[in-house]
């Protein structure tokens, strides 16, 4: 009607989509509405990749009549290099679970468990856990900085120098959680401020 809208006449939901197999296999997890505001913050929640959210307003007039607007919010991506002196230990990372060197990709200020084994036996030879490079514990929780961090995790030999560690991990070129985003997209944070144009 061209007339300014209620703080109460607007609507706005939020959903969660993880997408393990691709854009084509996405699932939804319902997170907060917001009712009668006409803006606000929305705190992400920590979760795996490929994951985006889903941000809807609907406003409604004064006959009742309705109308909703979707942007789709892809998360900023950080990229965990793992590493091991010597290489090659089997080492958890989030949902990966590898010998070293590898890469885990993760949203930027999500927390990711590491485990490295107390021992773990290489070329016949057995080999203890000392340290991590960023003086965690053994098992502990990281959280994913901006670009990309390596963590590497020392192990002591049964007297003989260990073969120095590989470089560091090569950044994937292609960020894979938003490879196929939809026509409406807004690059995003953790923190999301929300208000209707």
């Amino acid at each position: 009607e061209g007339d300014p809208l209620e703080t109460a006449d607007l609507y706005w939901r939020s959903r969660l989509y993880h997408c393990p197999g691709g854009p084509e296999s996405c699932h939804a997890h319902p997170l907060r509405v917001f009712p009668a505001v006409s803006s606000g913050t929305l705190i992400a929640p920590d979760h795996d990749l490929p994951s985006h959210i889903e941000l809807t307003l609907t406003a409604t007039d004064s006959r009742g009549l309705s109308a909703s607007e979707t942007v789709n919010l892809y998360p900023n991506v950080s990229f965990l290099g793992i590493r091991s002196d010597p290489p090659g230990v089997t080492i958890a990372a989030g949902l990966d679970t590898k010998a070293t060197p590898f890469a885990v990709e993760a949203i930027e200020g999500s927390q990711v468990e590491v485990s490295a084994p107390a021992t773990v036996e290489i070329g016949g030879e057995t080999y203890t856990w000392q340290r991590w490079s960023d003086g965690g514990s053994r098992t502990h929780r990281v959280v994913a900085q901006p670009g990309a961090t390596d963590y590497l995790a020392e192990y002591a030999g049964p007297g003989t120098m260990a073969p120095p560690p590989p470089g560091p991990i090569a950044v994937p070129p292609k960020v894979s959680s938003a490879s196929h985003p939809p026509t409406r997209t807004q690059r995003a944070r953790a923190r999301f401020l929300f208000a209707p144009h």
